[in-house]
C-alpha cells in the first residue's frame, strides 16, 4: 500500500513561497488516492474499510449483530383479482379498492334450530393478490408479521315479509376465510379457517421464516347472504328482501396491505 502522509504535513509543502518537490506531489496524490472508504454489502451484511486502490484494511461482519425491523406496505389500488373470482362490482377510489361480491342465491329447507329453518343461502369466495415490496432477498431477512388495513361489512337484521307481520332473519356480509403468504412458489405462512373474532390488523408469522424471493400475499374473502324463517314464504318474497338490502353489506374495502420484516 502506498505511504500515507498526514494532512498537516501535506499543508507545509504548499505554503506561500514554497517549491514542492516531485516526491511531495507524489505524497499528495497517494494520500488522496488512498483515502479510506466505508462500504456495506447488504447481501452479506459486511462492513469494509478500503482504499480506492482496492486494498482492504479490515472487514466487519455485522450479520446478526444489529438486526432491525422494517414495514413494507402497498396501497389498496394494487389489488389484483384472482382469475376464478366472481364479483358484482369493483371500484377504485382515492382511498383504495372496494369490492362487492356476487351472490348466487340457493333455495334450501334446512332446519337449524327448534323453530328456525334456513330457507335461502348464498355465498361466494373471492381471492385477492398483493405484491409486497421486499427489502432484501437473502437468508438474513425474515418475515415477522402480516399487516392488514381492510374493512369488512356484516349485518344481522329482521325484516317483515310482504304486507304481513311475519318476520325473517337475515345475515349478510363479508369475512376473511384464508390468508396465504408466498415466497416465490413456496408458502411461508398459511392462515386458514380464521375465526370470526380474529384481529386481522396484525398476524404473527410462525417461526419467522427466511425470505429468499419476492413476497406475495393472497387474501380469500367470503361474501354471504342467508335467510332464516319460522314460517314458509315464497322465494320471490325472499328475493325481494335481497334487493332491499341493496348489497350494502356483501362488500369489502382494501386500504393497504403489508408485511413486517426482520433484517440482520
Amino acid at each position: 500500500m502506498a505511504r500515507k502522509t498526514s494532512i498537516d504535513q501535506l499543508k507545509t509543502y504548499f505554503k506561500t513561497g514554497s517549491k514542492p518537490t516531485e516526491g511531495q506531489f507524489v505524497e499528495l496524490i497517494d494520500s488522496c488516492y488512498n483515502a479510506p472508504k466505508l462500504s456495506f454489502d447488504a447481501k452479506t451484511q459486511q462492513l469494509s474499510i478500503s482504499t480506492t486502490a482496492g486494498d482492504s484494511d479490515s472487514i466487519a461482519d455485522l450479520k446478526g449483530i444489529a438486526p432491525y425491523s422494517t414495514r413494507s406496505w402497498v396501497h389498496g389500488h394494487s389489488l389484483c383479482l384472482d382469475e376464478g373470482s366472481s364479483i358484482k362490482a369493483m371500484m377504485k377510489k382515492g382511498w383504495g379498492t372496494e369490492v362487492v361480491g356476487e351472490i348466487i342465491l340457493r333455495e334450501k329447507s334446512e332446519k337449524v334450530g327448534k323453530d328456525q329453518v334456513l330457507i335461502l343461502d348464498g355465498s361466494t369466495i373471492n381471492t385477492y393478490h398483493f405484491a409486497i415490496p421486499t427489502p432484501l432477498m437473502s437468508g438474513s431477512v425474515k418475515i415477522k408479521n402480516v399487516l392488514l388495513d381492510i374493512e369488512l361489512y356484516s349485518n344481522a337484521s329482521e325484516e317483515i315479509v310482504g304486507d304481513s307481520k311475519d318476520k325473517v332473519s337475515i345475515l349478510s356480509g363479508a369475512k376473511v376465510k384464508e390468508i396465504l403468504v408466498y415466497n416465490g412458489k413456496n408458502t411461508l405462512a398459511d392462515f386458514s379457517s380464521l375465526a370470526s373474532n380474529t384481529d386481522l390488523r396484525t398476524l404473527s408469522v410462525p417461526d419467522m421464516p427466511p425470505v429468499t424471493r419476492a413476497v406475495g400475499l393472497s387474501i380469500g374473502v367470503e361474501y354471504y347472504f342467508q335467510v332464516y324463517s319460522k314460517i314458509l314464504i315464497r322465494s320471490e318474497q325472499v328475493t325481494e328482501l335481497k334487493g332491499k338490502m341493496d348489497d350494502r353489506y356483501t362488500r369489502s374495502r382494501f386500504y393497504a396491505v403489508g408485511c413486517e420484516f426482520i433484517v440482520g
